[in-house]
């Protein structure tokens, strides 16, 4: 008989070890965007906070449809590092 195939511990906290807890960005970013909006820059604020999701779901779908081509994704992968890094 084969043995069971290992399970992986269910983590939905972290993607990763390292990684930041979804809801601390969520925070982070809510306080990013109220932020703008008490400096009196409400049409950034409304711009950025629907900009981001926005993004978020583009790059969810991009990734996730499985007509896309390996080396297209890779792509948009290198494209998402390169966007996360701060810049210098």
């Amino acid at each position: 008989m084969c043995a069971p195939p290992p399970t992986r511990p269910a983590d939905d906290e972290h993607d990763a070890v390292g990684a930041v807890p979804r809801p601390a960005v969520v925070v982070v970013y809510g306080i990013f965007v109220g932020g703008l909006a008490l400096a009196g820059r409400s049409a950034d604020a409304r711009a950025v906070a629907g900009f981001v999701p926005d993004c978020i779901v583009l790059f969810q779908r991009l990734l996730g449809d499985s007509r896309m081509p390996r080396r297209y994704r890779a792509i948009v992968v290198a494209l998402l590092g390169y966007l996360a890094l701060p810049s210098m």
